[in-house]
C-alpha cells in the first residue's frame, strides 16, 4: 500500500493565479509572498522561467519555449520525499 503520492509540478494560468490572490488584499502574506517571486512586465505577471522565455526568443514571439518547469524537479519534493521515507512512508 501506499501512503502518499507527492506531486511535483501543478501549473495553472499565472495570471488568473495572481490577480485570484492580489483580491487577498495588497497586505495579505499570501500577496506579499507572491510579489517577491514575480515580475509585471506590460501588464502581465511572469514567473523567473517566463521572463527567461521572453527574452530569449526576442522579437520571435511564435517560436516555443525554451525552458519550463517541467524540466526542473523541485527540491521541496526531493526533500518531503526523503523525509517520509526516513519516518517509514511510502
Amino acid at each position: 500500500m501506499i501512503d502518499c503520492l507527492l506531486l511535483g509540478f501543478n501549473d495553472q494560468n499565472f495570471g488568473e493565479f495572481c490577480t485570484s490572490v492580489r483580491s487577498l488584499g495588497e497586505q495579505s502574506p499570501a500577496w506579499r509572498d507572491i510579489r517577491t517571486s514575480v515580475l509585471t512586465h506590460r501588464g502581465e505577471y511572469l514567473r523567473a522561467l517566463d521572463l527567461f522565455n521572453s527574452a530569449g526568443r526576442g522579437s520571435n514571439e511564435e517560436s516555443p519555449p525554451l525552458l519550463h518547469n517541467m524540466d526542473f524537479l523541485a527540491p521541496a519534493i526531493l526533500y518531503l520525499g526523503s523525509f517520509l521515507s526516513r519516518h517509514g512512508y511510502s
